[in-house]
């Protein structure tokens, strides 16, 4: 039995699935650069507590480093 193809059908399929590949790409990228942004304050905030304790530290004992 030989099946007919439709044109236009396959091209929305294409279309539509294209259309979802880009979303949910675009979806991702939204949630992954969140989360990086996140942890590089993170990681700027610890930096910056580790400095200002070396500092205090170094001013509390005197200076005998």
């Amino acid at each position: 039995m030989k099946r007919a193809h439709n044109p236009r059908l396959l091209t929305r399929f294409a279309v539509g699935s294209l259309v979802a590949f880009v979303a949910i790409g675009a979806a991702l990228s939204v949630v992954v650069s969140g989360q990086l942004r996140h942890r590089q304050e993170q990681a700027a905030q610890y930096h910056a507590e580790f400095v200002v304790n070396s500092i205090l530290l170094f001013e509390l004992r005197g200076r005998t480093w």
